[in-house]
């Protein structure tokens, strides 16, 4: 099946410009299609509503669907509207069948010159067109018998064939429909089981379903994987994650756990149903195990510890943190340990003194 980004390589082509000028043309960063096309991943629906502004003339459903033509208007509809316009300064008459050479063929007569006519005969042409059925006698003197038929009111917005022009409005609904057909939202389940960044909290295999949340794919990738929305619980995270913060996880297969990153955060779940969020250390492929490290900074409180690999029931990729709380900032940390400097040098200063 043709993605969205084929279809745009194709409008690229079609258009005779350069991957580049396209994109600046739609305020995108250099590289933004090339990577897409790469990567087989379409664009974010932000563009196409882009795309869709920077050329007019594109058919927002051939973008988004493939259907239909993928430019507005044909060559056809480009000759009929020229065709319309001519007939705002003429009327077509169309000679009789019996007796001179021209009785057969359709021509173009100019309208009266009289002003009067012409300004209201303007005044209707936006309204009207009228067909005149005029018999030319070519054995007379060739004089002109025309009988007017009933006018025919045309909206401006129809061109001779019937085809109408895309309203200005219909052009805004069909850029919206693109953008909410083409943003999928990515649903995560919201579980009853929090995972215990201290000391480990028991769990249960069945997850009881509370709520979901949507995120839009922009924000989490579609995934066969399993998804979780958990609490975090405890201190021993802090100041990196807070008692009731939520994470979003993914489960990891089991080929997955050599490509763990030591340093980064997991949620690690062993076979006595105990979960722990910790930060890991990935040291399988050389003792067999992971090193689980809490940020706190109390380690005798909160104390580093291995898990073997036999001891491992799942691991718990930490894909998206949601939390009202601002972690504090190294230059907090610092400040904080200039202080405690300080008044370790007055102390000391002050002993100092009293020795002598």
């Amino acid at each position: 099946m043709q993605k969205i980004i084929d279809r745009i390589a194709h409008l690229i082509d079609k258009k005779g410009i350069s991957i580049r000028s396209f994109e600046a043309a739609i305020g995108a960063s250099n590289g933004l299609i090339n990577r897409a096309a790469k990567k087989r991943t379409d664009i974010n629906a932000e563009w196409l509503s882009k795309i869709i502004s920077a050329f007019p003339d594109v058919n927002p459903a051939w973008l988004l669907t493939g259907e239909g033509e993928m430019f507005r208007l044909s060559l056809e509809s480009s000759e009929e509207k020229s065709q319309t316009k001519c007939a705002e300064n003429a009327t077509l008459s169309k000679g009789g069948m019996q007796g001179g050479t021209k009785g057969g063929f359709p021509k173009l007569q100019k309208m009266p010159p009289n002003a009067a006519e012409e300004k209201s005969q303007t005044k209707c042409a936006e309204n009207t067109i009228n067909l005149y059925d005029g018999d030319v006698d070519g054995v007379n003197d060739g004089k002109r018998n025309m009988q007017e038929t009933p006018s025919i009111n045309v909206s401006p917005k129809t061109i001779p064939s019937g085809r109408k022009y895309p309203e200005p409005h219909r052009e805004a609904a069909m850029a919206g429909d693109a953008r909410r057909h083409y943003v999928t939202m990515v649903e995560v389940p919201v579980v009853d089981v929090e995972a215990a960044a201290g000391g480990g909290s028991a769990n249960s295999d069945y997850f009881e379903d509370a709520e979901t949340l949507h995120f839009p794919s922009s924000v989490l990738s579609p995934t066969s994987s399993m998804r979780l929305c958990i609490s975090v619980k405890g201190e021993s995270m802090e100041p990196t994650l807070f008692d009731g913060t939520r994470i979003v996880v993914r489960r990891l297969d089991r080929s997955e756990w050599a490509r763990i990153r030591s340093g980064n955060v997991y949620v690690v779940t062993d076979r006595e149903g105990s979960t722990y969020v910790k930060r890991v250390r990935n040291n399988l492929q050389l003792f067999g195990m992971l090193t689980l490290v809490s940020d706190n900074p109390d380690q005798r409180k909160y104390k580093t510890f291995q898990l073997q690999e036999e001891e491992i029931f799942n691991v718990w990729e930490v894909e998206l943190v949601i939390s009202d709380t601002i972690p504090p900032s190294e230059r907090e940390r610092i400040d904080d340990l200039r202080d405690e400097m300080m008044e370790l040098k007055a102390w000391l200063q002050t002993m100092m003194t009293r020795e002598k």
